[in-house]
Parts: C-alpha cells; sequence; structure tokens
C-alpha cells in the first residue's frame, strides 16, 4: 500500500491527508487501523482496498484486526481503472463512530463496506456504494438504510430518498454503477 504498516496504526489530529495509491492499498496494516478525534479530514484513492486491515499470524494465532473510524470526513474511492477493490475493508470488525463518510467500491464483486467480524454504524453520515453487500450489525447504535436495485443505477443518475412529506432526506449522484 501507498501507507502499509505490521503493527497498528493511528490517525489522529486536525488537517488533511491526502492519499493516492497507483498500484495496491491506499492505506493497510497487518494491526488494528484507527481515525480518531473526530477532527481530521481524509481522501484515499486507491487501485485496490482503499483501507484495509489483513489478517496476522502471530506464532500460529490468527489475528482479526480491527478498523475503527471517527473523523471530520473521509473519502475512499477505488479507482474505476482497478481490477478489483473494497472502498474499507477490515478483516476484523468494522466501527465507523462519526462524521461525513464516502466509500465507492469497484463495481463488479467489491462492497463499500467489507468485513469479517462485523459492521457497526454508531454515528456519522455514510455513503457506501458497491456490488457487494456485507450486513450491517442490528447491534449499531444508529439507524441506516441499504437500498439494493435489481437494475443497478446508471453512471451520473440521482438516487433520491423522499420522507413521507415528499421532502428530501437523502440524494446522491455516483460516477459507477452500483448494486448496493
Amino acid at each position: 500500500g501507498a501507507i502499509s504498516s505490521d503493527i497498528d496504526l493511528y490517525f489522529e489530529g486536525s488537517g488533511y491527508l491526502e492519499v493516492t495509491s497507483k498500484n495496491k492499498e491506499g492505506i493497510e496494516t497487518k494491526g488494528n487501523l484507527e481515525f480518531k478525534g473526530g477532527i481530521g479530514d481524509y481522501f484515499i484513492k486507491a487501485e485496490d482496498d482503499c483501507l484495509n486491515t489483513t489478517t496476522s499470524n502471530n506464532e500460529n494465532e490468527n489475528a482479526r484486526n480491527t478498523l475503527t473510524i471517527d473523523v471530520n470526513s473521509l473519502t475512499a474511492i477505488v479507482s474505476n481503472d482497478a481490477d478489483e477493490g473494497d472502498a474499507i475493508d477490515s478483516n476484523g470488525s468494522l466501527y465507523i463512530n462519526g462524521g461525513t463518510i464516502y466509500a465507492f467500491a469497484k463495481n463488479g464483486s467489491d462492497a463499500g463496506l467489507d468485513s469479517e467480524l462485523g459492521t457497526y454504524i454508531n454515528g456519522g453520515t455514510l455513503i457506501a456504494t458497491g456490488d457487494m453487500l456485507d450486513e450491517i450489525s442490528s447491534n449499531s447504535k444508529q439507524n441506516f438504510v441499504i437500498l439494493s436495485f435489481e437494475e443497478k443505477p446508471e453512471n451520473e443518475t440521482t438516487v433520491v430518498l423522499l420522507d413521507k412529506d415528499d421532502n428530501v432526506i437523502f440524494a446522491y449522484t455516483s460516477d459507477r454503477t452500483y448494486s448496493n
């Protein structure tokens, strides 16, 4: 990855970090990955997973690592030219605790959010697109809506969600096709 670590990796504080990987993952670690403090702004574009915690083997122990996000904003975009890629991928648990988060997977067989041990949405505003859908835990602290489309919206199609009084509560236009 553009940023790669064999141990836990933490990002905290104000400011802006932009990561572009023209080869593989954007930010990956064999440990836990945490964006904390709720104030930083991050933009990650990659040719594979934008954020990834891999499974590490520590002396015959198979560790599933956690990815935790609490930011001001985070955008994770897998390049449309990539062969594959989840936007946010944890081989352990995934916790979204706050911020405005956009997670756009490579269309095909990948997910905006992918985790092996559960995804928990506990705060923030999240828009994630992809063709694979991992279940969001019912133990999440925040309500959420999952939209699945029988026919994929084409590029530049706007999806709008209205409340019972026809007020717009959500509108999104994508640069790619997706199912979920």
